[in-house]
This record gives structure tokens, sequence and C-alpha cells, in this order.
């Protein structure tokens, strides 16, 4: 009977780290399409608005840590 479990355990183990890894794991998107972001690419956000009315955006302080 505690072979069964050991079997099971072991089993069950081996689905969860698979399942992980394919959890984890990111999906790189190459730029063969041309997605690239330019300048020119981008529309402007309400052009008849005064600079004043316009959403505006805030992006907070982080630091990169590359090693």
């Amino acid at each position: 009977m505690k072979t069964h479990l050991k079997k099971l355990r072991f089993v069950l183990s081996v689905i969860l780290i698979i399942n992980s890894t394919l959890l984890f794991a990111q999906d790189v998107k190459s730029d063969r399409n041309n997605d690239k972001v330019t300048i020119e690419n981008i529309q402007p956000v309400c052009p008849d608005l005064p600079k004043e009315k316009k959403p505006g955006v805030t992006v907070a302080n982080f630091k990169l840590n590359v090693k």
C-alpha cells in the first residue's frame, strides 16, 4: 500500500513540476511582423483639446537590477 502512495506522490509531483514550468514560461514575441513602435506610429490623443485638458501619464520611478 505504501508503494502505491509513493508512486502516486511521484506522479503528482511530476505533473505539478510540468504544469508550473508551463505556467511560468513566457511567450517571447519576435519582431518578424515589423511590430516596432515608433513616434511616427503613435497617434495624438485628443488633438482638438488644449494641453491643460488632455489626459496625462505618470511613470513611477523604478530600478533595473542587471547582473
